[in-house]
């Protein structure tokens, strides 16, 4: 009976150990061992819902219950809270004793680290939620220490506790001087592509703040969120010395942060093809993105509020999960419409195009869900060739923007210098109306008083003397009101201007006049009368001036208006807050002929300077 016993005991062993020997392969670990590790490691996922359940995993893995990775599925395992754990046999092939680093670079919160000596014991427990400095080995990542004797071979579990991200991990077993090596770059690829952007997004943010633009704050915004992710995605939150700092950025999920990013994208592409919502179809895709946009900030909110109460076992949190996956689908999808439409509409199907293939291929929501292995687009690769990319996509976008705004600006210049122009012409039209008002009510009526004086009283020099001054002061202000150049050239204008303003007796105005004038347009001409015009009315009223005097000297290229006189001066900054017409009439006129008004005034001396470019 006993031999029959140790005979049937030998056989169920065999059948219990051959399925783990046949699903086992052994790594051969030496000084710069990069092999894949799931071709080499087994996974049993944990279901029971016992705390510690060590003992279940080891009675898995010895009736061959763990699984090995397929190819062709990848390496995410897919959304669920229960701990996986990972098998791995490894053998130091080296000549001599040798330290090894077993990564994981996961999102994982706990990692527990068993050892197979008599039997498994725990022999370290890896924490995310630990800055660098914290950490038994300083990596960014996970790292579990493994030292090995020459020619020993080792079998390691992993338990790998990760209840809120897809259970997709880069794993790496190798030695700290080749991971460290390798690191280095890595930080200084990362580092540099970070920094560009954050200075890129801070530079968008202060010129968006001094020209009152929104886009160029939204790019920064966008800039500081796809940076923020590019430090989450590669758990470099840990490097940071701020505990502080450390405790916000480690609450960040990158799904709802992917998802503000591609929202953010719209807003942009709105703005560089022009905005236009006067359709109820364009309407209707601002409304949806901007709904995307406000669940992705809300559910990361949610997240950083109550990340250690929340796992994918629960059901909002698996509709959250779907409602921000559908969120991005939606987002790009709006935002692809939207590009079509404003492309074909304002004929810039080139630039429609490099969007679309922006929008589609390189957007952060792609980054981040082929990082997390929902997608499979790219290879993972270091360097990461997706970081030029992105590099390419801001700079693409800054320039766009840039075109955007300096044409926005060129548009509103032309609607000024229009409106400018109606204004003025409005302005015209009122004072020869006026002009003519008095001159054939007013002036008809003095003109009748006179004769009736001059009649009736021939004796009263007094009175004949007044009524002739009023007389004169009518046709004085209508030819004022007029300022007619027709007929006579500028030069003759500006003299009888000045003789005419001579007769006052309070101010000695002169005027000096080089140059040809025919280099001048007639709206050039009649601009320039009007504005010495009010220069001479703004002296004679404010300046308490003695002496006055105008110089307009023509070049081939260009006209300079100088205006200089000896008076009390005024405040050049107070008079643009006033509600005066005077400066801000000459300002106009000045702008209508693209020209630079210059002012400098104290007591004693203001002078106006007036550069006017001439068109040939």
């Amino acid at each position: 009976m006993y031999k029959y016993s140790r005979v049937l005991s030998c056989f169920l062993l065999f059948f219990t150990v051959i399925p783990v020997c046949s699903q086992d392969r052994t790594l051969e670990l030496s000084e710069q061992s990069d092999e894949d590790l799931y071709a080499y490691m087994l996974y049993w996922i944990d279901t029971t819902g016992i705390e510690n359940s060590l003992d279940k995993a080891v009675l898995n893995l010895e009736r061959g219950n763990f699984k090995s990775f397929d190819k062709n599925k990848g390496k995410n395992l897919g959304v669920y809270p229960q701990p996986t754990y990972f098998y791995l046999n490894v053998k130091n092939i080296s000549e001599h004793q040798k330290r090894y680093w077993w990564t994981f670079y996961t999102h994982a919160d706990t990692i527990v680290i068993y050892k197979k000596k008599l039997q498994w014991e725990a022999t370290d427990t890896l924490i995310r939620n630990k800055l660098i400095r914290e950490r038994s080995t300083k990596h960014r990542s996970p790292t579990y220490s493994a030292l090995l004797e020459k020619e020993e071979q080792a079998s390691y579990m992993a338990k790998i506790i990760n209840p809120r991200h897809t259970q997709n991990s880069f794993i790496s077993f190798t030695s700290p001087t080749y991971n460290l090596f390798w690191e280095k770059e890595f930080y200084w690829t990362i580092g540099s592509f970070i920094g560009i952007f954050l200075i890129t997004g801070i530079v968008s943010l202060i010129i968006g703040i001094i020209i009152r633009e929104r886009v160029f704050m939204i790019f920064f915004i966008y800039m500081l969120t796809v940076s923020i992710l590019t430090l989450c995605e590669e758990l470099m939150f840990s490097i940071v010395e701020n505990r502080f700092v450390f405790s916000v950025l480690n609450r960040v999920h990158p799904l709802p942060l992917s998802l503000i990013a591609t929202c953010l994208n719209f807003y942009i592409v709105d703005y560089i093809f022009g905005k236009r919502n006067n359709t109820k179809l364009l309407r209707s895709l601002t409304f949806i993105n901007t709904l995307c946009l406000v669940v992705g900030v809300m559910c990361l909110l949610i997240y950083a509020i109550f990340m250690e109460n929340l796992n994918s076992g629960q059901t909002l949190y698996v509709l959250a999960w779907n409602l921000l996956m559908i969120g991005v689908f939606v987002s790009i999808s709006v935002t692809t419409l939207k590009t079509i439409i404003l492309s074909f509409y304002h004929k810039k199907l080139h630039y429609g195009i490099l969007f679309l293939i922006l929008v589609v291929f390189i957007n952060p929501a792609t980054y981040m869900m082929n990082y997390s292995g929902i997608i499979s687009l790219y290879k993972i690769t270091y360097p990461n060739y997706f970081y030029w990319l992105i590099s390419v996509e801001f700079t693409f976008i800054g320039f766009l923007i840039g075109w955007r705004y300096k044409k926005s600006l060129t548009q509103r210049h032309q609607l000024e210098m229009e409106f400018a122009q109606k204004e003025v012409a409005v302005l015209n039209d009122e004072r020869k109306q006026i002009a003519r008002d008095l001159h054939d009510d007013l002036g008809a009526t003095i003109n009748a008083i006179k004769l009736l004086i001059t009649n009736s009283y021939p004796t009263d020099k007094r009175l004949i003397e007044t009524v002739t001054s009023a007389s004169n002061d009518i046709r004085v202000f209508y030819n004022k009101l007029l300022d007619k150049t027709t007929g006579n050239s500028l030069k003759e204008s500006l003299k009888k201007l000045t003789s005419l303003h001579n007769t006052y007796g309070q101010v000695k105005f002169n005027c000096v006049f080089s140059g040809n004038e025919t280099l001048l347009s007639d709206t050039q001409k009649e601009n320039i009368y009007r504005i010495v015009s009010e220069i001479f009315t703004n002296i004679l009223k404010h300046a308490q001036a003695t002496e006055a005097t105008i110089q307009l000297l023509i070049d081939s290229d260009s006209a300079q208006l100088i205006a200089e006189d000896n008076g009390i001066g005024f405040s050049v900054e107070q008079s643009q807050k006033t509600k005066g017409m005077g400066i801000k009439n000459i300002r106009q006129r000045v702008s209508l002929m693209k020209g630079e008004l210059y002012i400098s005034s104290n007591r004693g001396n203001t002078t106006y300077i007036i550069d006017i470019p001439i068109n040939k």
